[in-house]
């Protein structure tokens, strides 16, 4: 399971809108001033995303919660995103440039190049689908795990406040 911490912004039901900090592992090395990765994570800086998961540990409004992604549906989803267009691209390519070479000899090329572009289109078509389709199954879903601390930070906030005025 892939862990990350997060802060919960909004509830809709049992889908908790999280906030995440994008953070680099790189930095605490000696050759991090040397290094490309940790020039970029530099340069991206700490951005905040916003994430939708299932909110199985009951998490309220402002509590930090650790989420977490299976990552054999992780590997599954980037494979199937990223791969099928890839060999749709390159068996377009293959396949036009064949048959266009038998039909026509001096279109071979051209041939080659729509049919990889069709090849390409009808991956990211179908990866389309797949994305929508697994928006709705679990097995590719983030999930709030366990909440890291017990209160809300806004139920925190109103009992000092009614404690420092008693």
């Amino acid at each position: 399971m892939i862990e990350e911490i997060a802060r919960v912004v909004a509830l809709e039901g049992d889908i908790a809108l999280l906030e995440t900090r994008r953070t680099s592992a790189c930095g605490g090395c000696q050759a991090s001033s040397g290094c490309g990765t940790a020039l970029i994570g530099r340069f991206l800086g700490n951005r905040s995303t916003q994430v939708r998961a299932y909110n199985r540990a009951g998490a309220g409004i402002g509590q930090q919660v650790v989420l977490g992604l299976d990552e054999s549906g992780l590997l599954k989803a980037a494979s199937a995103l990223y791969l099928v267009p890839l060999l749709g691209l390159l068996l377009g390519a293959i396949l036009g440039g064949r048959l266009a070479g038998l039909w026509l000899p001096a279109m071979a090329e051209p041939g080659a190049i729509l049919s990889a572009v069709a090849g390409l289109l009808g991956g990211l078509a179908w990866a389309r689908r797949f994305g929508a389709r697994a928006g709705h199954d679990g097995r590719y879903q983030a999930v709030v795990m366990r909440t890291l601390d017990r209160v809300p930070v806004a139920v925190k906030l109103n009992e000092i406040g009614r404690s420092g005025s008693q």
